[in-house]
């Protein structure tokens, strides 16, 4: 039984790195927008320090105040509403998931089968916290992203690939019950990405196609992919 719970925390961690590792400073970047931190505070606070952060396929320099006594260990917070702080506060979670997956490893081939087992527990619980922040992160950044957009526009910007994909999918399914013959997804152009080679963008695009649907880059806009929903795609 010891030996199926570590397979499986294992398991978990490498998913953790595969669709929620922190995206290098090339790529995963937010658009140019300064409307995802949204403060509940009313009372004055010092000057927050500026920092660099990194999501989607383009740049932006934010403000971003962090509390450094949060410790992550209970639930998202209903007055957290800021963006950066929430993916840090992911990311930090992601760090302890992976380390309590490591040291349930090594507690395992110890033989202590009973620690092996807290610390996968330990591990579960991280990644519960960290998926809560994340998905809370994605909500706020695709809500302000699409404040302004048409219906069969939709902006994918500041999500991870996994994140896109489910916004995708809605969207898909939103427009077809409105009876609309086509969407447009703001993917980015990953001109900053490493190697310029975007990540958002490729998985889109074959996410849509295993669907059978016919996607194509727009020729006036790189960075947005147009979805036929009256054609289909199919692939040899």
């Amino acid at each position: 039984m010891a030996l199926y719970l570590l397979l499986g925390a294992i398991a978990a961690y490498a998913l953790y790195q595969t669709l929620f590792a922190t995206p290098s400073p090339e790529d995963d970047r937010p658009p140019s927008s300064d409307r995802y931190s949204q403060s509940q505070s009313s009372g004055a606070a010092p000057p927050p320090r500026q920092v660099q952060q990194w999501y989607g396929d383009s740049q932006q320099t934010r403000v971003r105040v962090v509390d450094s006594t949060q410790q992550d260990r209970v639930p998202v917070p209903v007055e957290d509403n800021d963006y950066d702080t929430l993916r840090a506060r992911a990311k930090k979670q992601g760090d302890l998931m992976s380390q309590c997956y490591k040291q349930s490893q090594e507690a395992y081939e110890r033989r202590d089968r009973a620690r092996a087992k807290e610390l996968s527990e330990q591990g579960k619980r991280h990644a519960g916290v960290m998926e809560r922040l994340n998905a809370k992160a994605s909500a706020i950044v695709f809500r302000e992203n699409n404040l302004d957009k048409d219906p069969d526009e939709v902006d994918l910007h500041g999500l991870f690939v996994k994140e896109a994909i489910t916004y995708t999918e809605k969207a898909i399914q939103d427009a077809r019950r409105r009876g609309d013959s086509e969407i447009r997804l703001i993917v980015g152009q990953g001109t900053h990405s490493t190697g310029g080679v975007p990540r958002l963008k490729p998985a889109i695009e074959d996410d849509i196609r295993k669907r059978g649907l016919h996607v194509e880059v727009d020729p006036r806009n790189a960075g947005v992919l147009i979805v036929q929903l009256g054609r289909t795609s199919f692939r040899l």
